[in-house]
């Protein structure tokens, strides 16, 4: 799902509220790229559930080292509706 300007505009008071951007635990540096939404299939008795719910994360990566971190886009305030 790709991100709007509203959305940029939410993952930066995320971020700010929390204290700015993380430090990457690989490198130590701290700018980060943020990608487009992920659903991460749901996993049933072992398997792979398509067409079941999805677990929508943002995705941001280290512009240093392309260490990636996932953070849940919900709880983030995002709209994950396409």
């Amino acid at each position: 799902m790709a991100l709007d300007a509203t959305d940029r505009q939410t993952i930066t008071a995320w971020f700010d509220a929390r204290g700015g951007s993380p430090t990457c635990p690989v490198c130590k540096g701290v700018q980060w790229v943020s990608q487009d939404l992920l659903g991460l299939p749901t996993i049933l008795d072992g398997k792979v559930a398509l067409g079941r719910e999805t677990f929508v994360v943002l995705p941001m990566v280290c512009v240093n080292c392309a260490y990636c971190l996932f953070f849940n886009a919900v709880l983030m305030g995002l709209n994950t509706e396409e």
